[in-house]
């Protein structure tokens, strides 16, 4: 899983190292700068290849990780595979991914109104017993360590909700695109866990 994406930016480095190869047309004597800017189309055709290689596997890269836990497929057929959802719908994808992003970005407001909030009544009910320096940490306001690590603790939570949001949206949003691709029902998930018991 974790070599799966080297496959395309392995393809993406071989373009730029024949760029390079071409490159070296300049430093032939008298014809090899004309022989170079003759054949120039060759390396922008492949940089254009290497950029595209490049651009689909940061937009499908979630959708490797999805595909192999959903199908339980081998890296290369899952990179194929999300690949493929991105390319054969790339408007649906696009509105997936706008959906995700604004339902994340409401819902991480709220996630963090309630970690300011969970602070924040936490310190105001100390406040009638509990020193002064152990309540204006809680607020972010104090040095004591102990307030701080829990303060450290609660906004760990928060970003823990965030990491858990993209790859739960990541799976959604490769299972919708695998139900219009392939016409797979969004419940067909592979399970070779139970198998293992």
């Amino acid at each position: 899983m974790i070599a799966t994406p080297l496959f395309p930016i392995a393809a993406a480095t071989f373009c730029v190292l024949l760029c390079a190869l071409i490159g070296l047309l300049y430093s032939v004597p008298v014809v090899g700068g004309a022989l170079a800017a003759v054949l120039l189309f060759i390396p922008l055709g492949l940089g254009f290849v290497a950029a595209l290689l490049l651009i689909e596997l940061v937009a499908a890269l979630p959708l490797i990780h999805a595909s192999i836990a959903a199908d339980a497929e081998s890296s290369l057929d899952a990179l194929t595979r999300a690949f493929g959802c991105v390319n054969r719908r790339p408007v649906q994808f696009v509105a997936c991914v706008a959906a995700a992003w604004l339902m994340g970005a409401a819902a991480l407001v709220v996630v963090d109104f309630l970690a300011r909030m969970t602070l924040y009544m936490a310190a105001r009910g100390l406040e009638f017993t509990a020193p002064s320096a152990i309540v204006a940490g809680l607020l972010g306001r104090g040095a004591e360590v102990a307030p701080f690590l829990w303060v450290k603790v609660v906004r760990l939570l928060v970003h823990g909700w965030i990491y858990g949001y993209y790859w739960s949206a990541a799976a959604v949003i490769y299972l919708v695109l695998r139900q219009d691709v392939d016409g797979a029902p969004l419940s067909e998930v592979k399970d070779d866990g139970a198998a293992m018991l």
